[in-house]
């Protein structure tokens, strides 16, 4: 099954190059098609963190007038997420469902490293070869992306630290084993897509008034 999806990924990238004549735009493409298949997951991801989002002063009022007995606190906070139909690890599985996808596509661009090298895009001469700068790229907009996660804000600084963090470590992993300029080019173009999703959805009005917690 496994190469079974990767040749699947091989072939639409082959596709959508015979259609366009440049590595760079079949990624592009692909990375699009990909995003419209994963959409309907993406979208339960943002949706899960923008009611976790909602309930976080319910959360705080709860934590507070309940800090001195944990057993009642927790079973008001079940409550809390049954009556506003919150699911608070809605946001996980749509995410680790992700990653396979991201490893098929991963070995799928590895097997086209000999075409890449023979063809550039924009600024890029080798697509096979890391780019610094399509790096710094992805990482300011991993960076952006992450400062719109930011939903507790009693936790706000540790989430600020991971919105540095994290783009520092995944620009450090990608340039010390040398991931093809077409893989990144993959994830800047997909993150652009989700925050540009994440954006509309964490913005959305609620359709639902919040429930009052109870007495």
């Amino acid at each position: 099954m496994w190469s079974f999806l990767v040749n699947v990924m091989r072939d639409v990238l082959s596709h959508f190059y015979q259609w366009t004549g440049n590595y760079g735009v079949a990624v592009i493409l692909l990375t699009v098609a990909v995003k419209a298949v994963l959409y309907p997951l993406t979208h339960q991801q943002f949706k899960s963190m923008r009611d976790m989002q909602k309930l976080q002063p319910l959360m705080k009022e709860l934590q507070d007038k309940y800090k001195d007995k944990p057993e009642e606190l927790q079973r008001r906070m079940l409550n809390l997420y049954k009556e506003n139909k919150v699911n608070p690890l809605g946001g996980c599985l749509p995410l680790l469902i992700q990653m396979p996808i991201l490893f098929m596509l991963y070995s799928a661009v590895l097997s086209f490293k000999t075409a890449f090298a023979t063809e550039g895009f924009l600024w890029i001469n080798n697509l096979a070869l890391p780019d610094i700068p399509l790096l710094l790229l992805y990482a300011i907009s991993l960076y952006l992306s992450s400062k719109m996660t930011v939903t507790d804000p009693s936790q706000a600084q540790t989430q600020n630290t991971m919105a540095v963090m994290m783009p520092f470590v995944f620009t450090f992993m990608a340039w010390i084993y040398k991931w093809p300029a077409a893989f990144i080019l993959y994830w800047l173009v997909f993150n652009i897509l989700s925050t540009v999703q994440q954006y509309f959805i964490m913005r959305a009005p609620d359709k639902e008034k919040q429930q009052k917690i109870g007495s």
